[in-house]
């Protein structure tokens, strides 16, 4: 009969069961958990009459992807050096407080070199000049968050390294000897 509404009333029903603390509010966000399910009543007042509850469709929250920081190159001697372990560090996270697995993949200029659960990256898969990359994808149990990739990292020149034990050697006043350092280092 065309009249105004006065009033309404909302009331949510999370699982069934009516949270009061949420009366008469029009919408619902914070307190949103998964498979929750969610039902919103509502009736109006036009001054002279109310009408009935009308019930909304059930709403059931579905998971959330996890989600993460930018992954990051860290370098196990901090000298990005091609004898040096890298560590992709990912920080990753659920909002809806699931265990979270990372699965990552190595790049080596651009081209795929190892994939999988371990975040570190060994000496050998690299050398020197190249660009390395890590890419880290989280996983709650159900579903894949967004991949996203470190900075690039440059492998840098590792030092020389001894590797055999330098032979003692007599050497006599006023003779001429040598010394050959050749097979006792690799660079």
């Amino acid at each position: 009969d065309n009249d105004i509404e006065n009033q309404r009333e909302i009331l949510w029903f999370e699982n069934n069961t009516e949270n009061s603390l949420l009366r008469n509010l029009s919408s619902v966000s914070t307190i949103l958990r998964k498979n929750q399910t969610w039902v919103a009543s509502a009736r109006v007042f036009d001054g002279k009459n109310w009408s009935i509850f009308y019930n909304s469709t059930t709403l059931k929250i579905s998971n959330s992807a996890p989600a993460q920081n930018k992954p990051a190159i860290v370098s196990s001697d901090d000298k990005n050096a091609r004898s040096s372990t890298l560590i992709c560090n990912s920080d990753a996270f659920d909002i809806d407080k699931d265990n979270v697995s990372i699965f990552f993949k190595w790049y080596r200029n651009n081209k795929i070199i190892f994939s999988g659960i371990d975040g570190s990256l060994k000496p050998g898969n690299f050398s020197k000049n190249e660009d390395i990359i890590c890419e880290a994808v989280p996983f709650d149990g159900d579903v894949n968050g967004s991949p996203l990739n470190s900075s690039s990292l440059k492998i840098l020149n590792s030092v020389p390294i001894l590797v055999t034990r330098l032979e003692d050697k007599p050497w006599s006043q006023g003779k001429n000897n040598t010394i050959n350092l050749i097979n006792s280092f690799m660079d």
